[in-house]
């Protein structure tokens, strides 16, 4: 009597157990099959508004606003972050050579603050008037641009369409030679 005791106490605990271990995880299959889901359900980007200037709507840090549809000619966004090594890597580089970007006009876009950003600004001396530093809503970033995967990104237009886009650091001669080599 006492084994059978013994025996059916342990299948009613491994029934037990089975049950939770079936509930909760079949509980968690659901949960990750419906946040895949919701991923896979991000609103769609638009690719024709991806191959033009954005629609967004930039703070400069004087508090002026900026529609970077408007604008013309030659057009780079370098989307960054103060803190980053390689943002600051290159806007060391684009320092160094910043009269050679005469011809175009910059827009750092960040979500820090705009105090922040001026420090950035300030600090790598790209005080000119075809530099410009902005601070942008970050949920308007990915509607406008689609996914940023890596900072530095830079977007390289020309009379409002896209020529190029460089994921993370990128030299100054190839945001340089974008212009040159797009000028047929």
């Amino acid at each position: 009597m006492n084994k059978k005791w013994i025996l059916a106490s342990v299948g009613f605990a491994l029934a037990l157990i089975g049950f939770f271990y079936f509930f909760f995880y079949s509980e968690n299959i659901s949960l990750a099959k419906e946040a895949a889901l919701s991923k896979d359900a991000a609103p769609a980007l638009n690719s024709a508004a991806i191959n033009e200037l954005p629609n967004l709507t930039l703070t400069q840090t004087d508090g002026s606003k900026i529609a970077l549809r408007e604008l013309g000619g030659q057009v780079s966004i370098i989307f960054f972050n103060s803190e980053c090594d390689h943002c600051q890597t290159e806007a060391k580089s684009i320092s160094e050579k910043k009269a050679s970007f005469a011809n175009q006009h910059l827009y750092f876009v960040s979500i820090e603050s705009t105090n922040l950003i001026a420090r950035f600004a300030a600090a790598y001396k790209l005080e000119q008037s075809n530099f410009h530093f902005c601070q942008v809503d970050p949920s308007s970033v990915y509607n406008a641009v689609g996914p940023l995967d890596m900072i530095p990104t830079i977007f390289a237009y020309k009379d409002k369409k896209l020529i190029k886009r460089f994921d993370g650091q990128t030299s100054v001669e190839e945001l340089l030679n974008v212009f040159v080599s797009n000028n047929q």
